[in-house]
């Protein structure tokens, strides 16, 4: 059984407690909160699905890099990782690295993004498990 001791303590106490009496043997593990494999793996999907997004509605990555100079160039998932994504994420949770997400603190970041892009007409969606099945039924 997995306990959150951030909010519920008296819980987790309570169940050891009724092992106690018991006398079972249990293991104690501290979880880490980072994102899970399936999060890492729909994270960078939807980095790859974003880029594509703004690469079909003409929008183009701009680097201004060059003494102020303005170049073009199509977006890549690895752009919009840095570019967007990580900036933001250092905003809002002060890390810069997607490897220090915690799994609570995707959605914020992914509501803000899909706030941005809804109020100018482009729908982005973060991948989930039902995606996959429904490929399989869209089919023509």
């Amino acid at each position: 059984m997995i306990f959150n001791l951030s909010y519920q303590p008296e819980r987790a106490v309570n169940h050891l407690n009724e092992l106690i009496k018991t006398g079972a043997i249990i293991e104690i593990k501290n979880v880490k909160q980072t994102r899970s494999n399936l999060q890492n793996r729909a994270l960078h999907l939807f980095f790859t699905h974003t880029s594509n997004v703004l690469n079909e509605y003409g929008i183009p990555f701009v680097y201004t890099g060059l003494k102020g100079m303005e170049m073009e160039t199509p977006w890549t998932p690895e752009l919009f990782k840095e570019m967007t994504w990580k900036p933001l994420q250092k905003a809002m949770f002060g890390t810069t690295s997607t490897t220090k997400l915690k799994r609570n603190e995707i959605d914020p970041i992914f509501e803000v993004l899909n706030k941005f892009f809804a109020e100018r007409g482009i729908q982005i969606n973060f991948p989930n498990q039902f995606d996959y099945y429904l490929k399989f039924y869209n089919k023509d």
